[in-house]
């Protein structure tokens, strides 16, 4: 088989919805079936996207112009998604393998090579059968995505409007985003209610393409959400993804703080469903 073949033959989907509601712990979850792979917030596919989406093959100097984005991504990229990825980064596999066939490859084919060398198991590159990218943010990129990967589905991740609120306040210093909403209930719950409009707006357009989880369900009814999802996402469903938490988890910077710690701590360990209803406790919207 060849390059362009193998390509071709993998599956390209998306984990995509709101921050906050899970999408780390179903990262973890399909990185248990032994033909997925999926990737932490790779930014790829959209960086490059105006200038090279519709190039088939893609120009050559899109390899230029992505090792100068990496040098600058891994030197001023320090948030924990980031430094996951380029930690799992093959680049130099990668660079060697497109610059040898980038006469031959189109832009769909590019981002799921470069997705292939971006993984942090024992998986071997020919096992992989699908590629699924991570990324909440990506949800307001759908159409775009459908346009690089026609056949993509989407795991749309939801959560309930208070324990969102109150996941964003308690880590509110963790990341420049979560800094720039603060703990405003006001402007959480507007970013809040621009999510779920947009989900709503591409249930209807793609009614096929998209799937909602939300992290109550997946959380409470664990064996059966990923059994859907499987079906949805017309993967074999393995017993190994019960059981996330004996997957490695990847050491955290030393500069994270005890917010970011406890959240990687978290993962290795089975779900805590006493946390479901933390905000019923802890939920104060006009504080």
């Amino acid at each position: 088989m060849t390059l362009i073949e193998q390509l071709d033959n993998i599956q390209m989907h998306f984990v995509v919805g709101m921050p906050r509601a899970g999408t780390n712990l179903l990262r973890m979850i399909l990185n248990r079936n032994p033909i997925v792979n999926c990737t932490s917030e790779v930014k790829f596919p959209m960086v490059f996207y105006k200038e090279y989406a519709h190039q088939n093959p893609v120009s050559p100097q899109i390899i230029i112009k992505f090792k100068k984005f990496y040098a600058k991504w891994i030197n001023i990229d320090h948030t924990l998604p980031a430094k996951t990825t380029y930690s799992k980064f093959d680049a130099a596999n990668f660079l060697q393998v497109a610059e040898q066939n980038i006469d031959k490859l189109s832009y769909e084919q590019l981002c799921k090579l470069m997705l292939l060398h971006v993984k942090g198991d024992e998986k071997k590159i020919n096992d992989i059968k699908v590629i699924v990218n991570k990324n909440p943010v990506f949800l307001f990129s759908i159409p775009e995505l459908l346009t690089i990967f026609p056949d993509a589905k989407f795991v749309v991740t939801i959560r309930d409007y208070r324990a969102f609120y109150l996941s964003f306040k308690q880590s509110k210093d963790q990341s420049a985003f979560t800094r720039f909403l603060s703990n405003s209930c006001a402007s959480i719950s507007q970013y809040w209610l621009i999510q779920m409009e947009t989900i709503k707006q591409y249930q209807k357009k793609y009614p096929k393409q998209l799937f909602l989880l939300p992290y109550e369900r997946l959380t409470t009814d664990k064996e059966n959400s990923i059994k859907e999802m499987c079906s949805f996402l017309d993967i074999p469903f393995d017993s190994a993804m019960l059981s996330h938490e004996e997957i490695a988890v990847e050491p955290i910077y030393d500069t994270a703080d005890e917010r970011a710690k406890k959240k990687q701590g978290d993962l290795t360990k089975s779900i805590n469903t006493n946390r479901i209803a933390a905000w019923k406790k802890d939920y104060r919207p006009t504080k």
